[in-house]
């Protein structure tokens, strides 16, 4: 009985460029930037319910659409005064979407705002609060103040009576065009050795 035996070369391929494949690196974040974000409210593993998840998904998306700039980043703008820092926004956001609306949605399907300040750097730490409907609610019933403007400040719980919060402070200002509200700019406000910790 004959056998046929196949003997198989391998096949060496060149690329003319040295690597064939690009990569796209992320670019490192180099600017300060606040961004605000919608989210569901924190629950426990017992209260998870997947029609509600299912509903919150869809607010969530037709909220970032609607919302356009609002929940985009924003780059900030740093005053040095007196030992404190305070980063400014650069863009003043638009009124694709009222506070009236965001605040009929979030409460509808038990969502949040979360307005997070970003630093640059790898290992630097970022200050995250929450913007909740009932803080903007109280916040439309306030009187404007000499600007137009109606500001509420977000602190961290345990820090809300201090004279020197160590993660600062968030003012949101709002608006009013008509008969509703819009969100204006936010601005965030830290001491500036606390501040000098939480950078790389």
């Amino acid at each position: 009985m004959n056998h046929l035996v196949i003997k198989m070369s391998r096949l060496a391929f060149r690329s003319a460029s040295p690597s064939p494949i690009t990569v796209q690196s992320t670019p490192a974040q180099t600017s300060h930037h606040i961004m605000l974000e919608a989210t569901v409210k924190p629950i426990g593993s017992n209260d998870y319910n997947k029609d509600q998840v299912q509903a919150q998904s869809l607010a969530l998306k037709s909220l970032r659409t609607q919302g356009k700039d609002l929940f985009e980043t924003n780059e900030t703008r740093k005053v040095q005064s007196a030992g404190t820092r305070l980063y400014q926004t650069t863009e003043t956001y638009g009124t694709a979407l009222s506070i009236e609306k965001i605040c009929e949605t979030i409460k509808a399907h038990d969502l949040t705002l979360r307005v997070n300040f970003n630093r640059p750097g790898k290992h630097s730490n970022n200050t995250c609060m929450e913007l909740a409907a009932p803080t903007l609610t109280r916040l439309m019933s306030t009187a404007a103040d000499a600007h137009g403007q109606k500001i509420a400040e977000l602190r961290v719980k345990a820090e809300q009576t201090s004279q020197s919060p160590r993660h600062g402070a968030i003012y949101v200002a709002i608006t009013t065009k008509g008969t509703l509200h819009y969100l204006s700019h936010i601005d965030y406000k830290i001491i500036s050795a606390y501040d000098d910790l939480y950078h790389e």
